[in-house]
């Protein structure tokens, strides 16, 4: 990983921490002699490899970082790995413009559900294979039937059953059109350059449209899971960690969908965090009510306009999902107006500011000069990797200057 020491836990879909490697953290950091210990939780991905990738890339800068930090922090890591999917065309953590890479991802989108997607759903949720392979079947073909279109949302349904969302029970033609809309709106091709005849080019997009309101409810259905491996595996690990290893400061940070798991685990435990820090936070502001009363010290919250994954595709998927109060995900727009939260830029949290950055409260920190980078529809979701993020976390945890 490049730092060290570094341990990974496991979660299962019903929060269960896997017993050995959870043991093998609490009692590595009880007997490490660390300070500080930094519990990162990837967004959405679908291998444990691809989760790793993140957090090797993200932690790259700290042993440098560190050596302008605290004398006496001893420093410990660890990678939570909960089940979750990255459609295949989003970018990867590490990602480099590639005109490529953003023709893949607009075949993608035209094409249906890649091999890998449809695995990584079916294992998510094998008891909806039926469905979904029904769904991906339609998809491929994309008949112009609008009866084919209807059948695509009745299967959906039995898809989320326990979903009550608009985005089901609306004009199926007028939210395919709304969310091809959007896809395009982030530079997405909905139908393919050649694609011959307006009505057979509407209908084509109309699927497209179709395909993201798959993904939308797949992200539903895992930011329900986020929410219960949170309270669940997470509020546990960190209580037993305040039992076993008392002294050590536990500092979380959360990508995505992540973000909603740690949140909902530092809501859950009996035992404080020492400092929490939100990369791209797929949440709203209402998500963090009954947490930073939890947190001894900041709660910090990143933003950036440049991920249109949370800008345009989050708050359209709210809106049709028949919730109630603000769409804006705190990962795009930061902390409303109306908080009390410290509002920065990324450059003045840099050592040359010469600004101190507080011990406590809300701090929403703007990173577009730096999370900037991708390709449609998912824009900078995922270009996290930066020193200056890094050095964040530190300065969150106290633990740098």
């Amino acid at each position: 990983m490049g730092v060290d020491p570094y341990w990974t836990v496991t979660f299962d879909a019903e929060g269960s921490a896997d017993p050995e490697q959870r043991d093998r953290l609490i009692l590595g950091a009880a007997g490490a002699g660390i300070t500080d210990l930094i519990v990162f939780a990837h967004g959405w991905n679908n291998d444990l490899a691809t989760a790793v990738r993140v957090y090797r890339r993200f932690f790259t800068p700290f042993p440098a970082l560190l050596e302008r930090g605290r004398r006496d922090a001893v420093v410990g890591y660890a990678g939570v790995y909960w089940p979750s999917l990255r459609f295949t065309e989003e970018p990867l953590v590490d990602y480099r413009p590639s005109m490529l890479a953003e023709q893949a991802a607009n075949l993608a989108v035209q094409r249906g559900l890649d091999k890998d997607t449809l695995d990584g759903l079916l294992d998510l949720f094998p008891s909806r294979s039926n469905e979904l392979r029904r769904m991906a079947a339609l998809l491929r073909e994309r008949p112009a039937s609008s009866g084919r279109l209807t059948e695509f949302f009745e299967l959906a349904r039995r898809f989320a059953p326990d979903a009550r969302l608009a985005i089901l029970t609306g004009d199926v033609e007028r939210i395919c059109e709304e969310f091809a809309a959007a896809l395009e709106s982030t530079g997405a091709e909905t139908v393919p350059i050649a694609r011959e005849g307006a009505s057979d080019a509407a209908s084509f997009r109309r699927w497209s449209g179709a395909r993201e309101v798959l993904r939308q409810l797949a992200y539903y259905r895992i930011c329900r899971q986020a929410d219960l491996i949170g309270e669940i595996g997470l509020a546990e690990l960190l209580d037993q960690l305040a039992d076993v290893a008392p002294r050590v400061r536990v500092h979380l940070l959360g990508h995505g969908f992540g973000a909603r798991l740690t949140l909902s685990g530092v809501r859950a435990a009996g035992a404080f965090a020492a400092s929490v820090t939100l990369l791209q936070g797929a949440v709203t502001s209402d998500a963090l009510r009954g947490t930073r009363q939890r947190v001894n010290g900041p709660l910090v919250v990143c933003h950036s306009r440049y991920d249109d994954g949370l800008g345009t595709l989050y708050p359209l998927a709210w809106r049709t999902s028949g919730s109630t109060g603000s769409p804006a995900a705190v990962g795009y727009h930061g902390l409303p107006a109306g908080s009390d939260a410290v509002r920065r830029t990324l450059a003045e949290t840099s050592p040359s500011a010469g600004r101190d950055f507080p011990e406590s409260g809300l701090v929403s920190v703007d990173v577009s000069g730096v999370v900037r980078r991708g390709y449609p529809p998912m824009g900078a979701h995922m270009d996290i990797c930066h020193a200056g993020l890094a050095r964040l976390v530190l300065l969150a945890g106290r633990i740098a200057h």
